[in-house]
Formats: C-alpha cells, sequence, structure tokens
C-alpha cells in the first residue's frame, strides 16, 4: 500500500494534473477572440497599354484589281441615215474628237428648218397676245377706277334718301344706279376677255417651249449624223460601208482607247455608302496601288458603276494611272489602298486592342478594355473602319457607343489577353501615345 500511494502522488497526481492544464488551455484557445483572416493578394497581370488620342482618323479600303487594256469603245448611230462619207480606217491612229463618219443629213435638216419656222412663229404670236394683254390690263384698271366712282356716288344718293333731307331726287338715285349698274356690266365684260386673253397666253408660251424641244432635239441629231470618237485611240474595225443605210442604234465603228490604262476594282458593298459620300462631295477619291513586283503608282477614282449585279457582294470602280505608267501590263493583279472619309472625334487603336463577340442572332459585336485604377474596364465601341500598313491591318478606328465611355487620354489594354474581363488587376508597362503600343 505504501508503494501505491508512493507511485500515486509522484507519478499519477502529476500526470492527471498535467493533463487537465492542457485541457483548460486548449480551451481557453477555443474560447479566446481569433486574428481576422487576411485574404490572399492576386498579383496584378503585367499588360501591354496604348494612350487614345481622339482626331479626325482617316480609314483605309483594301481592295484587289486588274488592269484592263483591251476595252473598246463602240460607236453606234442615234438616227436612222445613209452614210454619206468615211474619214476613217482600220487601224488608224485617231485622237479624241476627230471625226470619222458622216450620216446624211437632208431630212434632218428639213424638219430642222420646218421647226426653226414653227419656233419663230410662235414667238410673234406670243408677242401680239402679250401686248394685248398688257393693253387690256391697262383698260380694265380704267374701268375698275370708273366703276368704283360709280358705286361711291350712288351709295351716297341712296344714303340721303333715306335720310329724307331732300338734298337729292328719287330721279337722281335712279340715274345714279343706272350708271353704277352700267359700269359693272362693262367692268365685268373687260375682266372676261382679259382671263381669255390670259389664257391664250398661256397656251402660246407652252406651245413656244415644245416648238424649242422639237427645236433642240433635230439640233442634237444633226450633231448625231457627225461620228467623232471621243478618246485617242486606234480604229480596230469599220461595220457599215458608204452609202450604207444605217438603223438607230447600230454599230458603226470600234475604237480601242490608248490614253490610260483603267484598273477595275470591286467594292464591297458595305463600303459603297462611304465612297458615294466623298463622290457627292466633289472630292478626288485617289489609291495607293501595289503591283506584283512592290512597285508603287497612284490612281484615282474614274466612276463608279450605278448597276450591281444579282448575287454581286459589290459594285465595280474604274480607276486611272495619275501618269502614264508603262510598267502597268494588260491583265496585271494589283492591290489598292483607298483613303476614305475622315471620322471625326474618332480613336485609332491598334488591332490587337479590339475584342469581338457575337449575339444569339449571330450579330458582331466589338468592345475594348479601358484601364481604370489599375482595373480593366469593358468599353462598347463601333467600329468604323481599319487602317492598313503594307496590306495587313495595324490600327483600327472606332468611337464609343457612348461618348462618355472614352476620352481622350484614356489607357486601354492593347493586347489579346486570354482571362480578360471587367475587373481584373493589372500593371502597365510604360504606356506611350500614339499608333505605337507599348509592353
Amino acid at each position: 500500500s505504501l508503494r501505491i500511494d508512493f507511485l500515486y502522488q509522484k507519478v499519477i497526481l502529476p500526470m492527471l494534473i498535467l493533463f487537465a492544464a492542457i485541457i483548460i488551455s486548449i480551451s481557453l484557445i477555443k474560447l479566446a477572440p481569433s486574428a481576422a483572416v487576411q485574404p490572399e493578394k492576386s498579383n496584378p497581370v503585367l499588360i501591354t497599354s496604348v494612350k487614345l488620342a481622339s482626331a479626325n482618323n482617316v480609314p483605309n479600303l483594301l481592295l484587289y484589281g486588274k488592269a484592263e487594256s483591251s476595252r473598246h469603245v463602240n460607236l453606234s448611230s442615234k438616227v436612222n441615215a445613209k452614210v454619206v462619207g468615211i474619214s476613217a480606217e482600220e487601224g488608224m491612229r485617231v485622237k479624241a474628237g476627230s471625226i470619222l463618219m458622216q450620216l446624211d443629213t437632208t431630212d434632218v435638216m428639213h424638219e430642222l428648218t420646218k421647226a426653226e419656222h414653227y419656233v419663230q412663229e410662235n414667238k410673234s404670236l406670243l408677242r401680239q397676245g402679250e401686248f394685248n394683254l398688257s393693253k387690256d390690263q391697262l383698260a380694265i384698271k380704267k374701268e375698275s377706277e370708273i366703276l368704283s366712282l360709280q358705286k361711291k356716288r350712288f351709295e351716297r344718293a341712296n344714303t340721303l334718301i333715306e335720310k329724307n333731307q331732300g338734298l337729292i331726287s328719287q330721279q337722281q338715285l335712279d340715274a345714279d344706279r343706272t350708271a353704277f349698274l352700267q359700269a359693272k356690266i362693262q367692268f365685268d365684260a373687260k375682266n372676261n376677255v382679259l382671263k381669255i386673253l390670259q389664257h391664250n397666253v398661256n397656251l402660246l408660251t407652252a406651245r413656244l417651249g415644245v416648238a424649242k424641244v422639237t427645236l433642240q432635239q433635230l439640233q442634237e441629231q444633226l450633231n448625231d449624223c457627225i461620228i467623232k470618237t471621243p478618246v485617242d485611240g486606234i480604229v480596230t474595225k469599220l461595220h457599215v460601208a458608204q452609202h450604207e443605210e444605217v438603223r438607230l442604234g447600230q454599230t458603226l465603228i470600234d475604237v480601242l482607247p490608248t490614253d490610260q490604262i483603267e484598273v477595275r476594282a470591286l467594292i464591297p458593298n458595305s463600303n459603297i455608302a462611304q465612297l458615294n459620300q466623298l463622290v457627292d462631295s466633289d472630292v478626288s477619291i485617289k489609291a495607293e496601288a501595289t503591283l506584283p513586283n512592290n512597285q508603287q503608282l497612284g490612281l484615282k477614282l474614274h466612276y463608279l458603276t450605278s448597276i450591281i449585279k444579282p448575287g454581286s457582294i459589290g459594285r465595280e470602280a474604274i480607276f486611272k494611272t495619275i501618269k502614264a505608267h508603262d510598267a502597268l501590263a494588260d491583265g496585271e493583279h494589283m492591290t489598292l489602298l483607298v483613303d476614305l472619309a475622315k471620322v471625326p472625334n474618332s480613336f485609332k487603336i491598334p488591332a490587337k486592342a479590339l475584342y469581338r463577340n457575337y449575339d444569339l442572332d449571330g450579330k458582331e459585336g466589338s468592345y475594348i478594355y479601358k484601364i481604370k485604377e489599375n482595373k480593366l474596364q469593358r468599353v462598347e465601341v463601333e467600329q468604323l473602319g481599319y487602317v492598313f500598313n503594307h496590306n495587313k491591318i495595324t490600327f483600327v478606328v472606332i468611337k464609343p457607343k457612348l461618348n462618355s465611355d472614352l476620352q481622350s487620354n484614356d489607357f486601354i489594354l492593347a493586347q489579346q489577353l486570354p482571362n480578360a474581363m471587367s475587373g481584373l488587376l493589372v500593371k502597365m508597362a510604360s504606356p506611350v501615345t500614339g499608333g505605337k503600343v507599348n509592353g
């Protein structure tokens, strides 16, 4: 028993006390207030950025063209007549405005003489009608004055009779009434004659107008009997012979132009409105063409065709070289870079800065990321065109859908970041202004 007491006092009791202390300590730790858990800080993503600058930016249009020099000018007859003279030969070089063929003018001259007489006759009748009208206008003015005077005299006499002042007799009143009625009848008659004269003058004016139009048409037909070439070129074919009767619309002569070579290019339907805006503003539309050997030459828009073929994705534009260019061969392909209309108060951003998405209907939308307080902020934008360099898209011209979303001196993300989203913490490398991008 002494041994057991010794073990209890020396071994077991201290162990129980130690165990109890441990239990109490653990309980006190659990009951003590815990320190706030510090959130794990995320590291910012290092990005490239660009500083925006609002300006009047000029987007480009990249086209693919083909040089053509084999176009023929087909000269056709605009009248029914006989060929009375041919001054052109196949293979002959001709200048613009040169007379190549003469058609018989006998019938046209006969009709033209009659039309001239008819115009002069109508001019004479119109002058006489206008003289008569002017004379009657003066006459009716006098009749109007007489009528007004007789009316006042009658009304005064009638007033005096009604007041029974004895200043005028009934006989005088009747005489004034009669004079007033006669003046009114004369005025109405003159007025009716005046209306007839005015109607005749209107008819004569219209008839003279028709006569002048007929005379002008006959004068044009007379000019159409002289066949001229509108371009410098070479006569390649004569379709008719001397003394041959030709019909309206019949081809007479083919001429191959030898002036500046044309370049044909297809304008996408989405850009036609922009080009038409420049054409309507009388702006000379120029293009820079790059040949397969990297040689460059200047072109200018000659005209935009007005017909869109069914199923076509655009409209054909005809360009001409600003200067004659020996290196431009028939059938040669090239790229054309055309400057479109300036876009005021727009931004030019690197192509890699533009993001795209598609809605459920497949409609494309565009957006960028603005950097605000070191975080990305998505901004919806309108894509207005591209800026090319060496035939590659280097910049995109944009405007924000809400003007307040973007301002000059704002910074935007200038790269395609896979995990880009609003709120993403970023760190900009040394940002720069303009077309260059940092990073």
